[in-house]
């Protein structure tokens, strides 16, 4: 889920990087942004989308399980996991020429990707259905990084600073889909009289 998440994001991305530059090339890659020895991974991509963290949603966490079926028989799944991503988007700047072109180019769909999100808050299934199977809704929030925590990251990361922005994208929701219990439905109620 997470893989097909990402994915569908980088592909509206990369559609409307297109759409404005008029481009043919993929524009945005999903991809770790270095190497082991701190080499960029992004090829001619002009920008990066890279999985960074991954925490549960405490806030919307989904308390009871799931009833599925009907008729005589009902099934329950555990509670569906929510997860909040936060997918860092990155210029590529490696191997820039002594004219700054590429830079230049990096900048502007970083800029482009920024205008995009911003535009583009939700993705629900209703209006896109190209979005993952069990996938509703995801919600797109701007993260603010301070100067430590961006060294902290890109460190971890294992490469130089880079013009870049964080998202976290709120709300994938996964399902074990195995059962843990089953029974029969309630068919009718009583009322039962004290007295």
């Amino acid at each position: 889920m997470l893989d097909k998440s990402l994915e569908f994001l980088r592909s509206e991305l990369d559609t409307y990087i297109k759409s404005i530059t008029g481009s043919t090339k993929t524009s945005t890659v999903l991809s770790p942004l270095f190497d082991s020895d701190g080499k960029s991974l992004l090829g001619d991509a002009l920008l990066g989308m890279c999985l960074v963290n991954v925490e549960e949603e405490r806030v919307n966490k989904a308390q009871q399980r799931e009833a599925v079926g009907s008729g005589t028989a009902i099934q329950f799944l555990p509670p569906e996991v929510r997860l909040n991503l936060h997918v860092l988007v990155a210029a590529n700047v490696s191997g820039v020429a002594a004219d700054n072109t590429k830079y230049d180019q990096s900048l502007r769909s970083l800029s482009a990707a920024i205008t995009f999100f911003q535009g583009h808050r939700v993705f629900s299934a209703d209006e896109y259905p190209e979005l993952p199977d069990g996938v509703k809704k995801l919600v797109l929030e701007l993260e603010t990084l301070d100067y430590e925590f961006q060294n902290h990251v890109w460190g971890t990361l294992g490469g130089k600073l880079t013009p870049s922005v964080m998202y976290r994208v709120r709300l994938v929701a996964m399902q074990m889909g195995r059962v843990v219990s089953s029974g029969k439905p309630i068919t009718k109620k009583e009322a039962l009289v004290l007295g």
